[in-house]
C-alpha cells in the first residue's frame, strides 16, 4: 500500500538561485517522511528554473516536483501549489530560505497535538554583513475561531 504524503511543502520560486542549494538541501534533509516539495518557479532568468528541473530529472522521484508560471507573483504561486498538492497538510518555504532539520516535523506535530489549523514557526533574519540574528516572531499556534476573532466581524 503506497504510503500518504502527510506534508506538501509549497515553494514559490523567483531568481534565487545563489540560494537554492540551502534551500533544497534543508527541505531534502527533513527528520519528516512522507513529504513532497513543490517547487513553482515565476518565470526566472537567472537559471532557477533549469536548475530545478536539472534535480528533478536526477530524483526522478514524486516527491520532488516542479512546475513554472509566467504569470502572478508569490501569491500565484503559493495558490497553485496549493492546487497541486497530494498532502493532507500544506508548508510553505521561500527558495531563499533555509529549515532546520526538524522544523516541519515540529511545526506538524504542533498543529496535531493541539488539534490547531495554522502552525507557524520561529523566524531568523541572518545578515551575513553584520553576522547578527534577529528574531521576527515567536511559535503560535491558532484555531480556526482565533483566526476569526482576529478577523473581526464579517
Amino acid at each position: 500500500m503506497p504510503s500518504r504524503i502527510k506534508l506538501s511543502v509549497i515553494i514559490p520560486v523567483f531568481n534565487t538561485i545563489e540560494y537554492l542549494d540551502e534551500c533544497i538541501l534543508s527541505l531534502i534533509n527533513q527528520r519528516l517522511i512522507d513529504i513532497e516539495l513543490i517547487f513553482i518557479d515565476n518565470g526566472s532568468d537567472d537559471g532557477s528554473y533549469e536548475k530545478l528541473k536539472a534535480i528533478e530529472a536526477e530524483k526522478n522521484s514524486s516527491f520532488f516536483r516542479v512546475f513554472q508560471v509566467t504569470v502572478g507573483g508569490c501569491g500565484h504561486c503559493r495558490n497553485y501549489g496549493i492546487q497541486l498538492a497530494k498532502g493532507e497538510h500544506i508548508g510553505f518555504c521561500d527558495s531563499d530560505d533555509w529549515c532546520s532539520g526538524d522544523m516541519f516535523e515540529r511545526l506538524l506535530n504542533a498543529a496535531v497535538d493541539f488539534d490547531a489549523d495554522i502552525a507557524i514557526g520561529e523566524i531568523i533574519r541572518w545578515n551575513p554583513k553584520k553576522a547578527f540574528y534577529r528574531l521576527i516572531s515567536e511559535k503560535n499556534i491558532l484555531k480556526a475561531d482565533s483566526i476569526a476573532r482576529l478577523k473581526g466581524p464579517s
